[in-house]
């Protein structure tokens, strides 16, 4: 069935997205129209967000399938669950889900916009090491849209009201600007921002091999939807676990877990993660009333 199929390559397209998750896709397909698909049910994800930012990227990836998504009232429908049966035919749908990837363009674009994991990438340009995959990318003119996505990466999965954030790595070390008043409140901000950077690409310093020339970075955090930083946390996991982070260090990178993960987490019964205990805050001494001075005797 190509219903079937298809929801196979999706599927396997979606778990890479969300690699955390133990994502299943069942499809609701009406009688009454055989070739379409009516609805997509998402099993193995707890939080109500995510759930609805993974059935909104599979619905797109069956379109681009040429599969048909709507839901008629009124009509009754059966389930469809993946079939991998044919692999050949998964195959060919999965290669028709994104452009196959032939020059070194073409996998330093798919990194860029998370399609290709760095071992992919480095593999399909023949480089064995991060030094020189990183200059690939910024030699064929990638290394901004690279950037570019990982800051929004690190800004998504960061709660914090921040409003325009400003970043700049063109000089000696990273100048961050953001809307954030209390200061010890930024400097957190900022110190997580530039600790992901680190831990995907090293110091960022200009030298002979790379420029930074150009790359200076505006996005508005105030405009991020939830299913955008739902979406953000595993792809951003993602890339970390691709840099070589371990679990301990993208834990600690990524902050405060989400209420799914906690879910998850004690379901699994794995360990409960060290609390973060903010620094107390300097308290200035009251004001003292003023001590008027009488020249008189009364």
């Amino acid at each position: 069935m190509t219903q079937a199929i298809a929801l196979a390559a999706v599927q396997d397209a979606i778990v890479a997205q969300y690699h955390d998750e133990s994502i299943e896709l069942i499809a609701q397909v009406h009688y009454v129209r055989p070739d379409d698909v009516a609805h997509i049910d998402v099993y193995g994800c707890d939080d109500a967000k995510t759930r609805r930012s993974v059935r909104g990227n599979a619905v797109r990836l069956l379109q681009q399938l040429g599969i048909h998504v709507e839901l008629v009232g009124g009509h009754d429908v059966y389930t469809v669950s993946p079939d991998y049966s044919d692999p050949a035919s998964v195959q060919n749908y999965a290669s028709r889900l994104y452009p196959r990837l032939i020059t070194t363009a073409d996998f330093l674009r798919a990194y860029s916009e998370g399609r290709v994991t760095r071992n992919v990438a480095m593999d399909g340009i023949g480089v064995k090491n991060c030094c020189d995959f990183r200059r690939a990318l910024f030699d064929c003119g990638f290394g901004h849209a690279t950037i570019w996505r990982e800051i929004e990466l690190a800004l998504l999965t960061d709660p914090t009201p921040a409003g325009w954030v400003y970043v700049d790595l063109e000089g000696l070390n990273p100048r961050i600007i953001a809307h954030i008043e209390d200061r010890d409140t930024f400097i957190a901000y900022a110190q997580r921002l530039r600790a992901i950077l680190r831990a995907l690409h090293g110091e960022f310093r200009a030298g002979p091999s790379v420029s930074l020339r150009g790359m200076t970075f505006q996005i508005n955090t105030a405009v991020f939807l939830e299913d955008q930083r739902a979406a953000a946390r595993p792809a951003l996991a993602a890339r970390l676990a691709d840099a070589g982070c371990s679990d301990d260090e993208i834990a600690k990178l990524l902050g405060l877990e989400t209420i799914s993960e906690y879910a998850m987490r004690i379901m699994r019964g794995d360990p409960v993660p060290p609390a973060r205990i903010p620094k107390p805050r300097k308290r200035k001494p009251p004001p003292q009333p003023p001590i008027h001075h009488s020249d008189s005797d009364d």
